[in-house]
């Protein structure tokens, strides 16, 4: 289950203004301070709030790649993690900054933060929207094991704030070109992905779509959700775009009404060697109908496969497969 983002019993805050803890470069362009510096004052911070009973919630940017210095060490990104919780974070914002995460590295990175510290409610996902693939990198996130994510409405999805369509520069210069595209995946854009998925979230989808439009008309112009223009995928289709006649040519023809395919072929189809995996039987020993999607790394390939989650984790391990020759990308459960 998603898990909603309030902070209703006690207020969470985050320890600095943009963390780029792990690029020294970085962080001091956005602070103006080194990582010593900053540790120490969050320290500082975290101690304070704690006397009256605030939550302090550490930041970790740059994780996948920092504007400034190119490639990070998702290495350092865990160790920093660590070092947030020694001095008494409340929890950790594992934040894409500027949507250079690829899914892969994603869920790479998400595993090893759950492999050192499992507590699924200490991590918090924060993914950038700025090249359209951020919805990807949630399904990765979800798959390693991550169950709550910051994502906000459309009307606040972009930076600088919406009163304002001028970048504006911060102690170092902004390395944001466009500031209608560097905010974080919207939240209606993600309770309708995270809706479709069939997973629980304890949210109206609906209503939070009619909410996102009355923004946009309350604003007076276009912003970041495209589930507010495009809705939720309906169940029942559009009967209303069906082409007429459909039902008087079958019977023309002679066809059975739901006939898929035609009637001499063989009820079910039959892989050509060259396509089938394990040719003349099922490796799985499941049935079509038990199927679950999946992703599976074997023999260095990435294959889509289809199986039930469970049974391929539970054989897995009757089996003696190390997890890191090929891990299963489904959901933990804790």
């Amino acid at each position: 289950m998603i898990k909603r983002l309030s902070s209703n019993r006690e207020a969470s805050v985050l320890t600095g203004p943009d963390d780029g803890l792990h690029r020294s470069e970085h962080h001091f362009a956005n602070s103006g301070q080194t990582l010593t510096q900053y540790w120490k004052e969050a320290e500082r911070c975290i101690k304070k709030a704690a006397d009256v009973g605030i939550k302090m919630c550490g930041t970790v940017s740059t994780i996948w790649g920092s504007p400034i210095t190119g490639a990070t060490r998702l290495e350092d990104a865990v160790e920093f993690t660590k070092r947030f919780f020694s001095i008494g974070a409340h929890d950790i914002e594992h934040a894409d900054h500027d949507g250079s995460a690829s899914a892969a590295q994603v869920y790479r990175y998400f595993s090893m933060v759950l492999d050192a510290m499992p507590n699924p409610e200490a991590h918090l996902c924060h993914l950038h929207e700025t090249k359209r693939v951020a919805s990807a990198s949630i399904l990765a996130a979800l798959q390693a094991g991550i169950c709550r994510f910051e994502e906000p409405w459309a009307a606040s999805a972009v930076s600088p704030p919406i009163s304002s369509m001028t970048v504006r520069e911060g102690t170092g210069e902004y390395y944001y070109k466009d500031p209608r595209y560097v905010g974080l995946i919207t939240f209606e854009d993600l309770v309708v992905m995270i809706d479709e998925l069939g997973i629980e979230h304890g949210y109206n989808v609906d209503r939070v779509l009619w909410l996102g439009a009355k923004m946009e008309k309350t604003i007076g112009r276009r912003l970041r959700s495209e589930a507010v223009y495009n809705g939720r995928t309906l169940k029942g289709g559009h009967p209303e775009f069906a082409r007429p006649g459909l039902s008087k040519l079958i019977q023309k023809l002679g066809e059975k009404p739901g006939q898929l395919v035609p009637p001499e072929w063989p009820a079910a189809a039959v892989l050509p060697e060259k396509w089938d995996p394990w040719p003349g039987r099922n490796r799985m020993g499941l049935q079509p109908a038990n199927y679950a999607t999946g992703f599976r790394r074997r023999e260095g390939h990435i294959r889509l496969r289809a199986r039930m989650f469970h049974e391929l984790m539970s054989r897995d391990r009757e089996d003696g497969v190390p997890p890191g020759n090929h891990r299963v990308l489904v959901p933990r459960r804790t």
